[in-house]
């Protein structure tokens, strides 16, 4: 502290370089004036051009950073010379806080930034220190690939959400052990909700459901070379229409029925909907239901009877919680569909208890191989918006900031697996990296196809889909161009409404394009030691396609077998045969080569080889349209 006359709050921050990082921690002292709510940490300044680009959040919360992308992706034979900037909370809680980069082309520069909600928030401000710090380096010759390196360094042996170890070691009966035929489902579709394209009100009929994707099933044949097409389930409820009604009776009006309203009465089920799972894993597909995970309708009557108002999140002005004043405490309510909801606190022994009976009910009693519950993940509840429960009385160890929602679903989940009768599997929204591992098992939706960030730090450690690819036609190679793109960053490929693409699975013009779906599959599967149980690696940069046809993706397996890299390379396009050429620089891989050593190339599937290589590993080939091939760089010494 400076001399001179004291403050209301004193701030000290510590800077400690450790293994070439520099670890900024931060303090704050006050005499109980004063709150402290929330505050930034932040990077100003940073050097940019033209072609830098930024790891965003979106590949995990608390990560940032900045590197130069002049040849698309760093995977020839050598760095292109830049620093990349490493930013990030080593935070292994993942307490509530909002991290953002920022451009600025006129000046040339940028920052890198996370803003904190404080722990207590409300409380007066006597003594505040960080429990984690934030991290920064520079990467010399780095790219997005190494500042995700850094990262996976750090997070997997501290983390909450990374204690259980990885994929390989979590098999057979046990908690953290995900089923067996996870990693074997290669497609996600859902069926349409509220309405159908082909027969109105029908989308979430269990009769049609069963028909519809049995059709589909036996189209894909994917069981056949040990994939599994996998199905999210909405609208399987009742939802306040009248059993058999086929979703024609609602129980009020004017307020409706159906999707996204009277949660969290998920049961009954509709009638036929335990027979039509039943039937659809009799033929090797794998069904969820929807749930969602936050939301209650307060139009249920069961809101006033069971004073539900008391277990609501909270919110809380900005205001000093004192003896004498007490903040002013108002509902997190929302609207969907015209039908007001009030947030839960999952840290409450009600709320905690409807979760888990809902689900236990559904995996129990109606036979789904598990549950997508719904907003788990949402943003709110992780950054420092003003969502945060703020309520004393409720069971959560801070008021506001902290983990406390996290913590609150690993132990609802912590109980479903332990009384689900079989391995089942759990999904969340968003790519939240908090919520997996002891809470969920995969998360939905990839925000990226460009870099496979996700799958670069917590490969091996966890699963995540593609993303929503609705919309997108088959006829005219849209869905195939984005489940490519899913594919080559290590998502599972989906999820896409099925009902959307009406006939075009079966018109006969389209054939070759399903036939491509099932070889991506049949791919995911052969290279699944890699693409599920090992991690992403740098972008394979192809030369000589001129066509700008082709995607390809990279994934190293690492462990006491040795190291290897799988690439695959795929054609989504019609009516196009591409050549292309490589020229790959092992190192920049993750392959380690020692002196003497050389990189053998062999293709995957057919065992065939390409040479063997003491240095820059290069080949060229041609792929026919809907072609796919994955090529094997194995280390021999």
């Amino acid at each position: 502290t400076p001399p001179g006359p004291s403050a209301l709050v004193n701030v000290s921050v510590t800077a400690t370089l450790s293994k070439g990082c520099l670890e900024y921690e931060i303090a704050f002292d006050g005499d109980g004036t004063l709150s402290l709510w929330d505050y930034m940490i932040s990077l100003p300044n940073i050097a940019i051009t033209p072609s830098t680009k930024s790891v965003q959040p979106a590949a995990a919360g608390q990560l940032l950073g900045f590197y130069e992308d002049e040849g698309g992706g760093g995977g020839g034979s050598g760095g292109n010379g830049s620093d990349a900037v490493y930013f990030a909370a080593h935070d292994p809680a993942r307490t509530t806080k909002s991290c953002t980069t920022v451009f600025y082309p006129a000046q040339e520069s940028g920052s890198l930034s996370c803003s904190i909600l404080a722990v207590n928030a409300s409380l007066p401000l006597h003594h505040y220190a960080s429990t984690y710090p934030i991290v920064v380096t520079v990467i010399g010759g780095g790219d997005w690939w190494d500042i995700t390196q850094v990262y996976r360094t750090w997070v997997l042996p501290n983390s909450h959400w990374t204690q259980l170890g990885p994929l390989d070691n979590r098999t057979g009966p046990g908690p953290g052990a995900p089923p067996d035929w996870l990693e074997n489902v290669t497609l996600w579709v859902n069926n349409n909700h509220g309405s159908d394209p082909l027969k109105p009100l029908w989308g979430g009929d269990p009769n049609y459901v069963q028909l519809e994707m049995l059709k589909l099933n036996a189209l894909l044949g994917l069981p056949a070379h040990g994939g599994h097409l996998a199905l999210h389930w909405y609208e399987w409820d009742l939802l306040g229409y009248a059993a058999g009604s086929n979703y024609t009776k609602c129980d009020r009006s004017p307020a409706p029925c159906g999707f996204d309203t009277h949660y969290p009465d998920y049961l009954p089920a509709r009638p036929g909907c335990k027979d039509a799972v039943a039937a659809m894993k009799d033929e090797g597909m794998r069904v969820i239901p929807y749930i969602n995970g936050q939301l209650f309708d307060i139009l249920l009557p069961k809101y006033k009877t069971d004073k539900a108002d008391q277990f609501a999140a909270k919110l809380s002005p900005k205001t000093m919680k004192t003896e004498g004043r007490q903040p002013n405490l108002t509902l997190n309510t929302r609207e969907f569909d015209h039908i007001s909801d009030v947030v839960m606190c999952p840290a409450t022994s009600y709320w905690h208890g409807i979760m888990r009976d809902t689900m236990l009910n559904i995996v129990n009693g109606l036979g789904f191989d598990g549950v997508y519950v719904d907003q788990v993940g949402v943003e709110d509840h992780r950054t420092v918006a003003d969502h945060h429960c703020m309520d004393p009385t409720h069971s959560h160890a801070t008021i506001g900031g902290g983990s406390y929602w996290a913590d609150a679903y690993y132990s609802i989940m912590a109980e479903v697996r332990a009384g689900a009768n079989r391995p089942s599997m759990f999904m969340t929204e968003g790519t939240i990296e908090e919520m997996q591992g002891p809470a969920f098992d995969i998360m939905l939706g990839l925000d990226w196809t460009d870099r496979p960030y996700w799958h670069a730090i917590y490969g091996g450690y966890g699963y995540a889909t593609g993303r929503a690819t609705s919309g997108q036609p088959l006829s005219t190679g849209g869905l195939l161009e984005q489940l490519t793109a899913q594919f080559m960053v290590g998502g599972t490929m989906g999820w896409f409404t099925y009902e959307t693409h009406k006939n075009e699975f079966y018109l006969p013009a389209n054939a070759r394009k399903v036939d491509y779906i099932k070889r991506l599959s049949m791919a995911r599967i052969a290279a699944k030691r890699w693409m599920v149980h090992g991690r992403a690696t740098r972008s394979l940069v192809l030369g000589g396609d001129p066509t700008g046809s082709l995607k390809a993706g990279c994934f190293l397996r690492d462990g006491k077998a040795g190291e290897s890299v799988v690439c695959a390379v795929a054609s989504p396009k019609e009516s196009v045969l591409a050549n292309f050429s490589l020229a790959l620089h092992p190192p920049r891989f993750g392959l380690t080569v020692p002196d003497g050593a050389a990189v053998a190339l062999t293709d995957l599937v057919t065992g065939a080889s390409y040479g063997t290589f003491q240095s820059v590993v290069s080949y060229s080939a041609s792929l026919p349209e809907f072609g796919i091939t994955l090529l094997k760089l194995t280390v021999k010494s």
